[in-house]
């Protein structure tokens, strides 16, 4: 997985300018060209989420399965260091699902169900894009993992 430090690196060399909005705490990021790629309005709460998207937004991450799957797992921390976690997910693919856990380890649960619900949909649309690449907009995968929805 590529290390974050990376990624902002990855952004300014692409010519990424990070904005940062003071009163509202969130980050922008422009271009080169002066264009708005991660807007203010649902922009990222730190300088390292704006580069991610930018990178992603712009294609300059990968776009494999296992990076997709790392970054929806990293999203859960720290329930994906839990047992539970693994077992949720394991579940929601074999389409099981069970009610014996309370408290912190049910949220570790549900939480790796919801990671492998949002994992499924993200390799369905992997699939849509590689077969009609343009109909695949930019940043559809990262509004798809961030919202559940395109």
């Amino acid at each position: 997985m590529t290390e974050i430090s990376e990624l902002v690196r990855l952004a300014e060399a692409d010519g990424a300018t990070f904005l940062h909005i003071r009163t509202t705490g969130l980050w922008g990021v422009a271009d080169r060209e002066g264009m708005i790629v991660v807007p203010y309005v649902d922009g990222a709460m730190s300088k390292i989420e704006a580069a991610r998207l930018y990178c992603e937004d712009k294609g300059l991450t990968p776009c494999t399965p296992d990076a997709i799957l790392a970054r929806i797992v990293r999203e859960y921390r720290p329930y994906d260091t839990m047992p539970e976690f693994g077992e949720g997910f394991a579940d929601h693919q074999a389409r099981r699902r069970h009610e014996k856990y309370d408290g912190v380890q049910a949220q570790a649960y549900d939480r790796g169900a919801n990671a492998a619900m949002l994992y499924a949909r993200a390799l369905a649309f992997l699939d849509a894009a590689l077969e009609k690449p343009d109909a695949a907009s930019p940043g559809r995968l990262q509004r798809l993992l961030r919202t559940g929805r395109c």
